[in-house]
This record gives structure tokens, sequence and C-alpha cells, in this order.
């Protein structure tokens, strides 16, 4: 069997063109590319899925992946991928963003600690209810949803044949915008609870100046956060289902499914 260089390369691009597109996507994916899961794992998982998907993915485009049309398919698969798993980054990003606003109303902004998943400083509140997100994620079998996108993300956006457009990019932009809304949604209980703990503490200091506001206010605050938490956390899972589909959907809307 003779192969020449341009069979040579059409196989090697009917492979790394799929992998690049996935690996983009699962670098951007705050599940899979988070820094607790090893790069050997994400290495090969990777490999495991682009083995799978590349049978599915169809007739590619026979070009050099080192020339310069193949650079330019490289980069939009890089830029589909990214889009693809930043969709679903912005959702997890609604519950850190909303533990910080309940953590400052709490009085718990300067209880934090080192997130293993991104590798910054968060508030307990928001470590905490980001534990929940990537729980109901599983729960909600939302790894199977991204598997499922990503294999239709080839039949959408054939390899070669689709560029990302600006509208894509724009319409990305503005579900980026939806992070502040979601996490004032979903803080605005807690938010609302202290603000009437605040007003009470306020006629109480004015009714009797000579008691120590901080030594009753500090606690009280906290355990009001706490308990408003505690009656809300039934609503999480509905609210977060609904924006995962939202980002899911999302991403099929830009890439015109």
């Amino acid at each position: 069997m003779e192969l020449d260089t341009d069979q040579i390369g059409a196989w090697v691009g009917s492979v790394v063109w799929p992998f690049i597109r996935i690996s983009a996507m699962l670098l951007a994916n705050p599940v899979f590319g988070s820094r607790s899961v090893p790069m050997r794992v994400r290495i090969v998982l990777t490999a495991a899925l682009t083995i799978l998907v590349t049978p599915l993915v169809g007739t590619l485009p026979p070009i050099d992946p080192v020339s310069a049309g193949g650079l330019w398919i490289t980069l939009n698969e890089v830029l589909i991928g990214l889009a693809m798993g930043l969709a679903l980054a912005f959702v997890f990003s609604i519950f850190v963003m909303a533990g910080e606003q309940m953590a400052n109303a709490m009085g718990l902004g300067f209880a934090s600690m080192v997130d293993p998943l991104n590798g910054a400083n968060v508030p307990i509140v928001s470590q905490f209810l980001q534990i929940i997100a990537y729980l109901l994620f599983f729960a909600l079998s939302g790894h199977t949803l991204v598997i499922e996108l990503m294999v239709s993300s080839f039949e959408l956006l054939p390899v070669g044949e689709a560029v990302v457009s600006l509208s894509a990019i724009r319409g990305l932009t503005a579900w980026a915008s939806q992070m502040f809304v979601g996490a004032a949604l979903l803080s605005l209980p807690v938010i609302a609870m202290l603000l009437l703990v605040y007003i009470a503490l306020g006629v109480m200091t004015r009714a009797a100046p000579q008691m120590n506001i901080f030594s009753v206010g500090f606690p009280l605050t906290i355990l009001s956060g706490f308990v408003t938490i505690m009656l809300v956390m039934p609503m999480i899972g509905n609210h977060f289902s609904a924006l995962l589909l939202q980002s899911l959907a999302l991403v099929r809307t830009l890439f015109g499914g």
C-alpha cells in the first residue's frame, strides 16, 4: 500500500481538527477543564471523544493542516470549541457571583478560600453554591447533553465549511451579560431578608443606643443569611436547570440549529 503526502495530510486532518474543537470545548468547560482534573485525564478524555466522534463527522476537506488554509480552519475550530465551553462556563459563574453578593451582604466577604476548580479566592458561600451547581450538573445528565451538543456541532458547523460569524460572537457576549441578571435574581431573597434585618437593627439602635450593635448584629445577619439560603435551596435546582437549557439552546441557535 502506497500513501502520498495528500492522503497522509487528509488522514491527519480528519483526526486533528475534531481533536482541536473537542479540546477547546473541554478547556473552556468549567467541569472538564477545571484545574482539579489532571492534564492526563483531560488528554485521554479528549482523545477518546475524538475517536468516537471522528466516524460521525463525515467528509472533511482535503487540506494540509500546516498550510495557510489549514491554519485558518484550526483557528475556526478553536473559536467554535471555546464558544461552546464559555456558554456553559457563564452558567456556573452566575452562582459564583451570587455567592459573592450574598457573602458581602451577610458580612462574610472576608471569609474566602482558594477554589480548587479555578485557582482563585472566592467566598465560602460562592464555593458552596458552586459545589451545588456541579452536583446538579451531573444529576441532570448535563455531561451527556454537552457531549451531544458537541457531536451535533459537527453537523451544524461542518469542519472547513462554516465560520463563526459576528452575530454568533455578539450573541455569546449578550449571554455573558445574563450573568449579572441571574446572579441578582439568585441572591435577591437573601439580600431582601438582610435588608429587613438591617432596618430592624437600625430601629433597635435608635431605641436603645447603649446596645452594642456589632455584638448583636453580626451574628444575626449571618444566621439570617444562612436560614434564607436554606429556604431558597429547593428553588436552586429549577433555576440551574433553566439556565443550563438556555445555554445549550443558545449555542444551537448561534450555530444555526
